[in-house]
């Protein structure tokens, strides 16, 4: 019963806080300073707004009350966790979830445990293999025999993409 109430408690107080976010994000705007939010989004959507560094963001409207406010440099740790996952070459939408740090920690404790991005509407079912080789595909597809070569060895070697694959791709776009 107690744990029932404690999660009931902990969701008022999120929603609350998504809120007050919400509402100093409307005062921003108000006040002529713009908004910006990732690609894709016309509104702060609730994950976001949780991995909001609020003290941060505040200390930032404080500096530039009427600036150009990018709400992805507020997040916690976000830099942070795109560095260590592209240095380690993970994938920032492999099934875990964003784990924004709630105080300062040790640069050791960070780099053990890099965050995941969790974002359900990217979950394609695919594999980041698979992926790599859509992705591949459509750059041959539209750029054809035309392309630089350097450029298209740029490309596959992005990609991973072997020799054998792209030959493959080149045989089935003739």
């Amino acid at each position: 019963m107690g744990h029932v109430s404690r999660e009931r408690d902990w969701q008022v107080l999120q929603d609350e806080r998504r809120k007050m976010l919400e509402h100093v994000l409307e005062m921003h705007k108000a006040r002529g300073g713009k908004v910006q939010l990732p690609i894709g989004m016309n509104t702060a959507e609730p994950w976001l707004l949780d991995a909001v560094d609020a003290h941060a963001l505040l200390a930032g409207l404080h500096h530039s009350p009427q600036g150009n406010l990018d709400l992805l440099q507020y997040c916690r740790r976000a830099t942070r966790a795109l560095s260590a996952a592209n240095s380690r070459g993970r994938s920032l939408t492999d099934g875990g979830s964003f784990t924004a740090a709630g105080g300062a920690g040790s640069v050791d404790d960070e780099e053990r445990e890099a965050p995941l991005l969790h974002l359900p509407q990217l979950n394609t079912g695919l594999s980041e293999a698979e992926i790599k080789d859509l992705a591949y595909l459509v750059f041959a597809s539209n750029c054809g025999s035309n392309t630089d070569e350097d450029l298209a060895a740029t490309v596959r070697s992005q990609l991973d993409v072997d020799g054998a694959r792209a030959g493959e791709v080149a045989r089935l776009l003739q």
